[in-house]
């Protein structure tokens, strides 16, 4: 028999404990049992209330929160670029300051009259240089010397000015190679 039936789910059904008697009306006792059911689902539904107005205020909290670091943010960041204009300002000025020091010419069109008159100015310079120098061979004799005993010293190191210009450093080429040739 039991092969005829067919294999039914079970149905899950909750269990009622506070039932009253089918035959009988409430008793005595009931009502407190009422009264503590009722008094369990207040506090049930109070507290559920309870973290639902929490979890609105953490909501409200954290977006107001991230309002507020967004703001900072938003002024560190116009702060920031204030300070990085004002320095790349103070260099540029710095640039321009180098820049009309290096830039002896004026810009009327006259580069090269300009131009032309310096060259001359240090042409002058080198004869007179090149007067002294005959003058003053005596003492290029000795810097000679000079050098090829720190040549063959190894121990010594050459102290070389970092702030050569390449235009001195030209002039110190053509001196050694004049005392080498004398």
């Amino acid at each position: 028999m039991s092969e005829d039936k067919p294999n039914r789910p079970k149905i899950l059904v909750e269990k009622v404990h506070n039932m009253t008697g089918s035959t009988a009306g409430a008793g005595s006792g009931e009502f407190h049992n009422y009264s503590l059911h009722k008094q369990r689902e207040r506090a049930r539904l109070a507290a559920m209330e309870y973290e639902h107005r929490q979890e609105q205020k953490k909501i409200k909290f954290e977006s107001k929160q991230q309002e507020l670091d967004n703001k900072a943010e938003q002024i560190t960041d116009k702060k920031r670029q204030k300070r990085l204009k004002k320095k790349q300002t103070k260099q540029n000025l710095k640039l321009k300051k180098q820049a009309q020091q290096l830039n002896k010419f004026s810009n009327d069109g006259s580069f090269l009259e300009q131009f032309m008159k310096t060259k001359d100015q240090q042409g002058s310079n080198d004869n007179e240089s090149d007067q002294d120098e005959d003058s003053s061979s005596d003492q290029s004799e000795n810097e000679g010397k000079q050098i090829k005993q720190n040549e063959q010293e190894p121990n010594l190191q050459k102290k070389v000015k970092p702030n050569d210009n390449e235009a001195e450093k030209e002039q110190n080429k053509d001196t050694k190679q004049k005392e080498t040739d004398d």
